[in-house]
């Protein structure tokens, strides 16, 4: 029942998020633009920043987008049975994770072990640095005439 109540709550909060990065969306399309010293300026930079703002907003729109449906797939699983069970390894997922993450579908150690053999950023071993030398004219053909 608590878990429910956690993944209900989110999905309430997202929902409201979502409606409100559509009305924000919706009161700066009617907003009068104005900011340069020529009418073409103030088109140009308008345009820009608009620009900027939709890209902005629609990146937040597709994560919020994204979060809102693992949250109603957990809500699904939950009202399966399944809720809480690890989909990789099928044990358990500690209730302290589920609290903090109520739409986890993995398990710490899976988790880590995704994230291990996953990530592009993990770290690389180094099994040796060479320095090399810049030849002598080096500095001539990047900078002619400076010694």
């Amino acid at each position: 029942m608590e878990f429910r109540r956690l993944l209900e709550a989110e999905r309430r909060r997202l929902l409201a998020e979502l409606d409100a990065l559509g009305q924000r969306a919706a009161a700066a399309d009617d907003m009068p633009r104005t900011g340069g010293e020529t009418a073409e300026d103030d088109a140009l930079a308008d345009a820009a920043i608009h620009t900027l703002e939709r890209d902005r907003d629609s990146a937040v729109e597709s994560s919020l987008r994204a979060l809102l449906e693992e949250v109603e797939q957990a809500l699904a699983r939950y009202r399966q049975g399944t809720y809480g069970i690890c989909v990789r390894c099928r044990e358990p997922i500690h209730p302290q994770r589920l609290r903090a993450i109520p739409h986890a579908t993995l398990c710490v150690a899976c988790k880590t072990d995704q994230e291990r053999t996953r990530s592009p950023l993990s770290p690389m071993l180094l099994t040796e640095w060479r320095v090399f030398k810049p030849p002598k004219d080096w500095d001539e053909e990047e900078n002619p005439g400076r010694r």
